[in-house]
């Protein structure tokens, strides 16, 4: 990557013209959106956008699976750029691809990578799937507490939090935004399934279900909760107590 800008902006433009032939040089364009230069950045998203036409969906999809998972860690990214990005995600192509990536990778940031399309309605359909075949625990355990939950969540960036305002002391907060699912659960399969998932991970996420929903004691739930009780993980085997003494 060249140091000067009017280079950077001249290789955009002539990126914007032609077909990107590779996920690599696809991702450095991709990573142009968080330029320090903002006609790098401007040419940047012309450049997207060409490709999303342009481009094969396989190469898109391989190029975003890099850039999602960190793009709101950014600091120099705008509305405009971030729009840009979440429009390609949702090219129904690439977005297939991206699924089929979470669902099958063993190694990555796949979590990750689903939280960055969670505000998509479109995925909804695919999370009973992947809470149940994911290869990676850390995405089956996401997916399950979306269904549990009842709705999908993500973190949007990050806002300032004053710690003491007469010193000018602040920290960097998470911002945390949600929607509901678009699908119907069967809350109780998904609760059966989480419980008996081979992951101490996603067998946590059970448990949190219990406890959150207390109120529904059946003894469907109970049963549940017994199962988890004789966990071989404490920290999974204590949700079970947990429910087993407080329920209402």
């Amino acid at each position: 990557m060249s140091w000067n800008g009017f280079r950077r902006e001249a290789a955009l433009r002539y990126a914007a013209r032609h077909p990107i032939p590779n996920p690599f040089l696809m991702t450095v364009v991709l990573r142009r959106l968080n330029d320090w230069v903002p006609e790098v950045r401007r040419a940047a998203v012309v450049a997207a956008k060409h490709a999303a036409i342009s481009t094969p969906a396989s190469t898109m999809a391989e190029a975003a699976s890099y850039v999602l998972p960190s793009f709101r860690d950014w600091g120099r990214i705008g509305e405009n750029e971030i729009a840009t990005l979440r429009a390609l995600r949702a090219v129904p192509e690439v977005l297939i691809v991206i699924l089929d990536q979470v669902e099958n990778q063993h190694a990555g940031p796949m979590a990750r990578l689903l939280g960055s399309m969670a505000d998509l309605p479109a995925i909804d359909h695919q999370l009973p799937n992947l809470s149940r075949s994911a290869a990676q625990p850390a995405v089956r355990a996401t997916a399950t507490q979306w269904l549990l939950r009842g709705r999908a969540e993500w973190a949007d960036g990050f806002e300032k939090a004053w710690v003491d305002r007469r010193f000018n002391e602040a920290k960097r907060r998470s911002v945390t935004e949600h929607r509901p699912l678009t699908i119907a659960v069967d809350w109780l399969y998904t609760l059966n399934q989480a419980a008996s998932d081979p992951s101490p991970r996603v067998r946590r996420i059970a448990g949190n279900a219990l406890i959150e929903d207390r109120a529904k004691d059946r003894p469907e739930l109970q049963q549940i909760a017994r199962q988890l009780t004789d966990d071989l993980y404490p920290s999974v085997a204590e949700r079970g107590f947990y429910y087993l003494k407080h329920r209402m």
